[in-house]
Formats: structure tokens, C-alpha cells, sequence
């Protein structure tokens, strides 16, 4: 049996008949008597997998809780949320990189990790071109605008983009460095 906490793997040790199992309001940590294994792909697949969890759930929170922002329908929502925050870009570049992280070295993920926000760049792209292309064959020529507008986003992706990856970086060599025993 295998426990995921805290981004790290848990496997309990075989346990004499009679002990106690594991319960559930000590999910934050280790059963007793475990090895917790961290290794640098489950930790880098948690880094990437958390923008894409935590970003919807902060949408749903900032359209639910009070004051209430006007809601302006599907194009809006769209436009917003999943084309300049680049939500739905983000799962897709998730997914692919979390299928990369299990092939390649630690040294090499851990480069991949100082050029993601480059490599996020054409995931986030496609969306709005795509986008543009529809809205431009619906007879709209504002798709033009949409087709080229993400470029002004670029600079905005690359500076929180960095920030994340330079943070993930530092968190990773600090948790390699005192705790080696774990990764």
C-alpha cells in the first residue's frame, strides 16, 4: 500500500499483528514506522501539478466570495480565465511535462525547470491563435486582434513564470540539502 503525503511517497513498513493501522487525521504525515521517499520526479510533478489545481480553485473563490464581481458570460470567462491566465494551456503543458519529468535525469528536470516558462510560451499561444482563427471564420475581425493579442501577455508569463521556477528550484535544493536522506 502506498500513501502520497505531503508530496512525498509513503510505504509502511510490515507491521506486527495487533497494531494499530494508520488514521486518518494523521494524513499531514508519515504513518509510524515509515519510510517517506521524496524523489526529485514526485517532487517536481507536485510543483508542476500545483498552479493547475490552485489557480482554478482561487477563479471559484474570487467569483463566489463577497463583493461579487458581474459575471459577462461564456466570452468573457473564456477570454479571462482561460486564455490570459492561460488555465486551460497550463493542464495540457501539466500533463505533458509531468509524462517528461519520469524520463529524464535530475539534473536534466532541473534545468527543464529554469527553461519552463519559455517552453509554457507556444502551450499558451495555440489557445489564443486558435481562438482568433475561430472567431475570425465566425466573421469577426476582432479574431485578428485576439490572434496576435497574447503577445502582449508575454512579458507578465515570463516574470511569474521565473518567480515559480526560481522558488521551486531554492525549496528543492534546500529540502536536497538538509534532508538528503529523502530525496
Amino acid at each position: 500500500m502506498v500513501y502520497l503525503t505531503r508530496g512525498a511517497l509513503c510505504e509502511p513498513i510490515k507491521r506486527k499483528q495487533g497494531t494499530k493501522k494508520w488514521a486518518l487525521p494523521s494524513i499531514m504525515r508519515c504513518p509510524k514506522r515509515a519510510r517517506c521517499k521524496m524523489t526529485y520526479s514526485s517532487y517536481f510533478k507536485w510543483a508542476v501539478w500545483m498552479p493547475a489545481i490552485l489557480l482554478p480553485l482561487l477563479f471559484i473563490a474570487d467569483t463566489l466570495l463577497p463583493p461579487v464581481t458581474p459575471f459577462g458570460g461564456w466570452k468573457q470567462f473564456f477570454h479571462m480565465f482561460i486564455l490570459a491566465f492561460g488555465v486551460g494551456a497550463y493542464f495540457i503543458f501539466a500533463f505533458l511535462a509531468s509524462r517528461v519529468i519520469d524520463r529524464k535525469t535530475e539534473r536534466e528536470v532541473v534545468r527543464l525547470a529554469c527553461w519552463a516558462p519559455v517552453i509554457f510560451i507556444p502551450f499558451y499561444a495555440a489557445p489564443w491563435f486558435l481562438y482568433g482563427v475561430i472567431y475570425l471564420v465566425s466573421g469577426h475581425l476582432a479574431g485578428l486582434r485576439l490572434m496576435v493579442e497574447w503577445l502582449a501577455y508575454i512579458p507578465y508569463l515570463l516574470v511569474a513564470g521565473y518567480f515559480c521556477s526560481i522558488v521551486t528550484i531554492v525549496i528543492y535544493q534546500v529540502v536536497k540539502r538538509f534532508f538528503r536522506q529523502e530525496l
